[in-house]
């Protein structure tokens, strides 16, 4: 259907979706190390180091913890149900889907409805118990990604991403995924973004265009305890 309330219905149910197998994905998980799982994942990728000869006290510790971060993953994730959950969520970037989605949502929002950290002309800011669904326009658009955000899918243009530290394409205990069909990006990475998976699936697929990717460390197709991919396919 081309009708807006099936089109809506259809992102809000891939989100629902994807969330419910995300969920299953860690039933085994106890709420305690699910915490420390999301916040050692912070850590690894700030404080990292391949090898250590005769570390410090400080140092050691944070071993053990990388230690207990990456037996939790191995022994009580399912990924499995990440897997498709982010089967779910590329759904949403078929392209003849797109179409009709362009087709439906043609006039930008009033400047005073469009969310915080976004510009350019937005068709749609639409909240959901998933976070907040966007549609930006053909032009260019802007975006400081945070955790408000559940679903962007922009039409076209130059467009600029930009997330904090594991933020952008990243799986954290869950799925981060970009796809973009066309336009000369600028993707500003952040440590730990880009593609990025720490005990989850962080994909970014870029399919066309002259792009261009700024970030250092644990970015741009990384993971430690996960799946990170960075796939630019022409340009």
């Amino acid at each position: 259907s081309s009708a807006r309330e099936d089109l809506l219905a259809f992102m809000t149910g891939s989100l629902e979706q994807a969330s419910q197998q995300r969920n299953h994905s860690l039933a085994h998980v106890a709420e305690a190390d699910r915490d420390f799982l999301f916040q050692q994942a912070r850590s690894i990728v700030e404080h990292f180091i391949p090898q250590i000869i005769d570390p410090p006290d400080q140092t050691h510790t944070r071993i053990q913890d990388d230690v207990r971060f990456a037996a939790l993953i191995d022994q009580q994730i399912a990924y499995a149900d990440l897997l498709a959950a982010a089967q779910t969520l590329t759904r949403l970037a078929d392209e003849s889907w797109l179409r009709r989605l362009a087709g439906a949502w043609t006039t930008p929002l009033s400047a005073s409805s469009v969310p915080p950290g976004v510009t350019g002309d937005i068709l749609l800011a639409q909240d959901t118990t998933d976070g907040l669904i966007v549609i930006g326009g053909p032009g260019p658009n802007s975006y400081e990604l945070d955790r408000r955000f559940g679903l962007i899918i922009d039409l076209g243009g130059n467009d600029r991403y930009e997330g904090g530290p594991l933020g952008l394409a990243t799986g954290r205990l869950g799925v981060g995924l970009l796809i973009d069909h066309a336009s000369d990006d600028v993707y500003n990475l952040t440590m730990g973004s880009g593609g990025a998976g720490f005990g989850g699936i962080g994909i970014l697929f870029d399919a066309n265009g002259d792009d261009t990717y700024v970030g250092n460390r644990l970015t741009q197709g990384a993971a430690i305890g996960g799946l990170g991919l960075l796939v630019d396919a022409s340009g």
